[in-house]
């Protein structure tokens, strides 16, 4: 069995966009400024994000580059600048990649490569790129319906989206091994927001309902006429076998890159997901089934996003993840300090992932305590005080 768990008894953790008013990565000043903070704060494992919208921050075969290749021209590396000013200071960096979201970068170069194909399409049979850029679908369904995150979605069952995905790690993991571990975000399926509780649910609509997916999953189910239109000409399972197969099928779509990626990142670095805190939520509705990843020890943490102002439902939402913790896979509790009040509100619940039995906090996110004015003293005060408590 692998030993994840570190020899601190509490990671403190801190997300650090790509993209932002910082621009760290980009900026040598800046990417120091932003270790000074993580420095002065006591973050024991940085999140840095190097993937986001089918762009790389490292040179890649298959990711853009538009935005590096002028800095690195500077004579600038920012992944290896911010791994050594890391290991400068003894934290360890987690390389943080959104998975299957595009963003609105309709020219990622896996479209351009695989064609619009690779996208995921609603049960109406329209593929999300056709959707508004706020996420919402180009027919009356927009006057109630949009997506949780715009726009452009991959199709985790698309072999094209897995050998892009291994890929992009493959070729990270090459070029810097000094990142302990990766982190994986928008690691799921979208929503629709109203939700829809599962595809059982003969109301609202969903995602993965693409022709090839379709044919996918009745080679492995042997389920060839499982679904049919409603009077709104929306695919549903036709019954409750279908039903389960299904939704159990694109879990286990999203559950496969677990295992490819950690062949190509070893045994000994660290494989970490961003959670979805409402687990039913996650599983029902995002097919993220991070209680099984934990409990199978598939990954090491679960990083939970917990991002809400209501102190008693943070606590909540960490403490029935910590439930699914085994002795090599923990859960992280993160708070989301753009919804908060202050500095002592974002200090009150990192004590708080604690005391409901997660093996540390997460900060969102290095811009959000930017603009917050949060400066890395004041929290550091108000977590040993709490401390002392």
């Amino acid at each position: 069995m692998r030993d994840k768990v570190p020899a601190m008894n509490h990671i403190r953790g801190l997300w650090l966009e790509s993209l932002g008013p910082s621009a760290a990565l980009a900026n040598p000043a800046e990417l120091r400024a932003a270790m000074h903070y993580c420095q002065g704060l006591g973050v024991s494992d940085l999140y840095l994000q190097v993937y986001r919208e089918g762009r790389a921050w490292f040179r890649s075969t298959v990711a853009g580059q538009e935005h590096l290749l002028p800095v690195l021209s500077s004579g600038h590396e920012p992944l290896r600048a911010a791994l050594d000013l890391a290991a400068s200071c003894g934290i360890r960096v987690h390389a943080w990649i959104n998975a299957f979201n595009l963003g609105l970068n309709e020219r990622a170069p896996i479209l351009e490569r695989s064609g619009p194909e690779v996208l995921l399409t609603d049960n109406c049979g329209t593929r999300l790129d056709v959707y508004s850029s706020e996420g919402k679908p180009p027919d009356a369904r927009a006057e109630y319906f949009q997506l949780d995150a715009p726009k452009l979605w991959l199709d985790p069952s698309s072999p094209h989206v897995k050998q892009h995905l291994e890929t992009v790690v493959s070729e990270l993991f090459e070029a810097y091994p000094q990142f302990c571990g990766l982190h994986l975000d928008f690691f799921r399926y979208p929503y629709f927001l109203p939700m829809q509780p599962s595809s059982r649910i003969g109301c609202g609509f969903e995602t993965g309902y693409g022709q090839d997916a379709l044919q996918r999953f009745a080679e492995a189910s042997g389920h060839s006429d499982g679904f049919k239109k409603d009077e709104r000409g929306a695919l549903r399972p036709i019954d409750e076998t279908v039903s389960l197969a299904w939704d159990r099928w694109r879990r286990a779509e999203v559950g496969s890159y677990t295992n490819s990626f950690r062949k190509i990142i070893g045994a000994e670095k660290t494989l970490s997901v961003a959670a979805i805190a409402w687990a039913d939520r996650a599983f029902f509705t995002a097919y993220q089934n991070w209680r099984q990843w934990l409990s199978e020890d598939s990954i090491d943490q679960a990083c939970l996003m917990a991002y809400t102002a209501d102190d008693e439902l943070f606590s909540y939402l960490v403490h029935q993840a910590a439930a699914f913790q085994s002795a090599h896979s923990i859960v992280l509790g993160g708070a989301g300090v753009y919804l908060h009040r202050d500095a002592a509100q974002l200090a009150g619940q990192m004590h708080a992932a604690s005391l409901a039995g997660a093996k540390g906090s997460l900060i969102f996110s290095y811009e959000n305590l930017r603009k917050k004015g949060i400066d890395s003293s004041t929290l550091t005060d108000l977590l040993g005080q709490r401390r002392r408590i």
